[in-house]
């Protein structure tokens, strides 16, 4: 990915694509560190929406 970042253009939407990916890149990799982390709040979501579309 680093090697990547250095052959694009930083303001090119591929080169703003990588650098977002590289800044958020430790982020995701604790996912793999926890796999009983969920990657989306479907559950959550799914918890709240009787109270939601009762507004």
């Amino acid at each position: 990915m680093n090697k990547r970042i250095v052959e694009v253009a930083p303001k090119s939407s591929m080169g703003k694509a990588l650098s977002y990916l590289a800044g958020q890149w430790p982020k995701l990799l604790i996912f793999l560190d926890h796999p009983e982390l969920q990657l989306d709040t479907n559950l959550v979501e799914n918890d709240i929406r009787p109270f939601v579309v009762g507004r």
